[in-house]
């Protein structure tokens, strides 16, 4: 177990050093969020060779059985994870990405209908926002592009 954690943790970062110096090259605004996400993939890397190497004590074993619920929850979010991403394209960011969330946190359990759509849209507009105007990164537009807006 403790070998284990090692070799994935230099895999991990030996990744995260080689995904980093490829996106130098990217341009100033595009590369902010993948050089975030790979100061946190070397952050992570470097705790679980750590965790394996027993300098710092790691998270405590879950218990093994996994129920059909468990997997049949898993599989449900799975599959509404590829369908979003399918229609991503064809619906466009935004509408798709509110039904994805309301839906999302119906099936986890939170019934507050209105609580669940003012938290999707406001969610949608932040994400959209960081995206267009921040980042520079487009969303898919879908049949929203060809609506008259």
């Amino acid at each position: 177990m403790k070998t284990n954690r090692i070799i994935m943790g230099i895999i991990i970062l030996i990744f995260s050093i080689i995904y980093f110096f490829l996106g130098i090259n990217y341009p100033q605004q595009a590369r902010i969020f993948p050089n975030v996400l790979t100061i946190l993939l070397l952050i992570f890397s470097i705790i679980m060779i750590l965790q394996g190497l027993n300098i710092i004590s790691s998270p405590k074993q879950l218990k093994s059985g996994i129920n059909k619920r468990e997997i049949t929850f898993l599989f449900s979010i799975a599959v509404a994870l590829i369908l979003y991403v399918i229609l991503m394209n064809i619906v466009g960011f935004i509408p798709i990405t509110i039904i994805y969330l309301i839906s999302g946190m119906w099936y986890l359990g939170y019934r507050e209908w209105w609580k669940n759509i003012l938290i999707s849209v406001l969610g949608v507009i932040f994400i959209y926002y960081i995206f267009t105007q921040i980042m520079y990164v487009p969303l898919p537009s879908g049949i929203v592009s060809y609506l008259n807006f």
